[in-house]
């Protein structure tokens, strides 16, 4: 990526080339953003370079942007009404000189064969392409026949306007973006706070910003999984009380959840992946699965409760006796996701390497965490289906 900007630099410097890797989520990591909102166009670009000013001038910042991009250059054609009523010219006659002039007129076409080929005329390159030359355009009146130059009847101005006008829920909006060589998003964010604190508190009325980047990507992810996520503990709880008749063997199982997800994210963080929404929706993938190996585990111990008077003897039988199939679970897991973690522009690389790291670790943990938890709060509880006096 170095090489390649260094080498555009270079070698193309009238072109802003932007090289960067590619980004595998919704948006790139580390991507830190505001939007502007308000009602005059210009005032918000204003307000939007001096934001973009400030996040410039944050040491390591790169690839600073406004979605309004630079003003461009065009040419204003103010036309004297009355020179042109006396020269029987009116506006329809203007644009078509204009569009003959600059992008050619249908006079007539010629047959070769079965093929019909019009003939365009138009003015010479040399002079549509140079500003000056549109007030040389000769104007046809279709009034009087006559022809007259376009200098007689109107001025040409060169003038800068805004190329793009974008706009967010009918509000005018300008969005201002960047990527930090090192920082996370948050951090730069915090830096360009400190920087923009004087233009963001002094924003005429009318105006107002918008977090946007990464930071509102994952308020908005965190927000969904937080919603859904109580429904799905709790269903979760309901069923294992009434799979074990206990509330403190779905406590076991449910204490795996958290380790789980630790080591996950930790995966993620380690590979530098975007922690986007089907990442997201990993850690409620990651829940079944570590939640189905403590059910099977805690099952088994209370069915060789049966065989045993020694709780211990129970649980290294049964640790024993499920290993094997636990992690063969866990493997052929791992594996089933390794076609989403190779695949170009995977939507869900994220999500698989949470998953996979997640699954790993968290195999680990519930083979350990389990059998210690149900050794000291479970020893005088009878287990499922077994009779104690």
């Amino acid at each position: 990526r170095i090489s390649i900007q260094k080498w555009a630099s270079a070698n193309i410097v009238t072109a802003d080339i932007r090289a960067r890797i590619i980004s595998r989520g919704a948006i790139p990591p580390r991507l830190t953003g505001l939007r502007i909102y308000g009602p005059d166009a210009q005032k918000l670009y204003t307000l939007a370079k001096e934001l973009q000013h400030a996040l410039d001038d944050i040491p390591g910042m790169r690839y600073t942007t406004n979605d309004w991009e630079n003003p461009i250059r065009r040419l204003h054609l103010d036309i004297d009404r009355g020179s042109a009523a006396r020269a029987g010219v009116d506006y329809e006659d203007i644009s078509n000189a204009l569009q003959s002039f600059f992008s050619g007129s249908r006079v007539t076409e010629i047959r070769d064969g079965d093929k019909i080929i019009p003939i365009i005329t138009r003015g010479n390159d040399s002079l549509r392409l140079h500003p000056d030359s549109l007030e040389q355009v000769l104007v046809y009146s279709s009034t009087n026949g006559q022809s007259i130059s376009l200098s007689q009847i109107a001025t040409v101005d060169d003038v800068a306007e805004l190329c793009c006008l974008n706009r967010r829920n009918l509000e005018r909006v300008v969005t201002v973006e960047g990527l930090h060589d090192s920082f996370i998003a948050s951090e730069t964010q915090a830096a360009w706070n400190e920087r923009a604190k004087p233009i963001l508190d002094n924003l005429p009325p009318g105006y107002r910003v918008e977090q946007g980047g990464e930071i509102e990507q994952m308020s908005e992810t965190y927000g969904a999984l937080v919603e859904a996520y109580p429904i799905f503990i709790g269903l979760i709880i309901f069923v294992l009380i009434a799979q074990f008749h206990s509330w403190i063997k779905p406590i076991i199982i449910l204490l795996t959840i958290p380790y789980a997800f630790i080591l996950g994210m930790t995966g993620v963080v380690i590979v530098g992946v975007y922690m986007d929404f089907p990442a997201m929706l990993g850690l409620l993938a990651l829940s079944g699965i570590i939640i189905n190996n403590g059910i099977v585990l805690i099952d088994k111990i209370d069915i060789e409760r049966q065989n045993h008077s020694d709780i211990k003897d129970a649980i290294l039988a049964a640790c024993i006796n499920r290993l094997r199939p636990v992690m063969i679970t866990t493997f052929t897991t791992i594996l089933g996701l390794v076609p989403l973690l190779v695949m170009d522009e995977s939507m869900f690389y994220g999500f698989s390497i949470l998953v996979m790291t997640g699954l790993a670790a968290g195999t680990a943990v519930t083979l350990g965490l389990v059998p210690m938890l149900y050794s000291l709060w479970c020893k005088r509880m009878p287990a499922h289906g077994v009779s104690v006096d």
